[in-house]
């Protein structure tokens, strides 16, 4: 499975940061450290690697103080409003924190409805260190996103599968991705 736009998953802060230059049509630096709360030196970073993959840009314009200084790219609209739906969307079911961990997402869409070992989604990930993936598997499991059961047979397998209750989540999720 090919995870389109992976960048925007492998940083905290990259969809929020989309989707609030979008909402805005441009936002200042202040404005997204002061509305996201988040760190100056990990907003930096994140708009850095943003620009650089040419999803925003510096405003060309900047300069006068009601100007905004970080604007959309232009070939990143698209992408852009599905950042700010999946954002918006997660915060409705209050469940943005799942886009702390840079694999959760991928590993939800890898999983969705099947029930697959660690090995499984390992393959779907090509990029993912098996400690990366035990990791996310373990926080997925410990806010009870995922089921884990374990055959009793020798040698004891284990699956992961999606809990029911999180299925609505996928529709948003896979609009994201496609």
């Amino acid at each position: 499975m090919i995870i389109s736009n992976i960048i925007l998953l492998h940083y905290r802060w990259a969809i929020p940061i989309i989707a609030e230059i979008f909402r805005n049509n441009g936002v200042k630096y202040i404005y997204l450290h002061k509305k996201l709360k988040i760190n100056k030196s990990v907003l930096s970073k994140t708009l850095q690697v943003l620009e650089e993959s040419n999803y925003i840009k510096k405003n060309p314009g900047y300069g006068h103080p009601l100007r905004p200084e970080y604007i959309i790219n232009e070939n990143a609209f698209f992408i852009s409003e599905k950042c700010r739906n999946l954002y918006d969307s997660l915060i409705e079911m209050n469940m943005q924190h799942i886009l702390a961990t840079k694999w959760i997402v991928p590993i939800l869409l890898v999983i969705q409805n099947k029930k697959l070992r660690f090995s499984e989604i390992k393959k779907e990930l090509d990029n993912i260190t098996s400690r990366s993936l035990t990791i996310a598997l373990k926080k997925l499991e410990n806010e009870e996103f995922l089921e884990r059961t374990t055959t009793s047979a020798y040698p004891p397998t284990s699956h992961y599968q999606i809990k029911k209750k999180f299925h609505l989540l996928f529709p948003i999720l896979l609009n994201f991705n496609q």
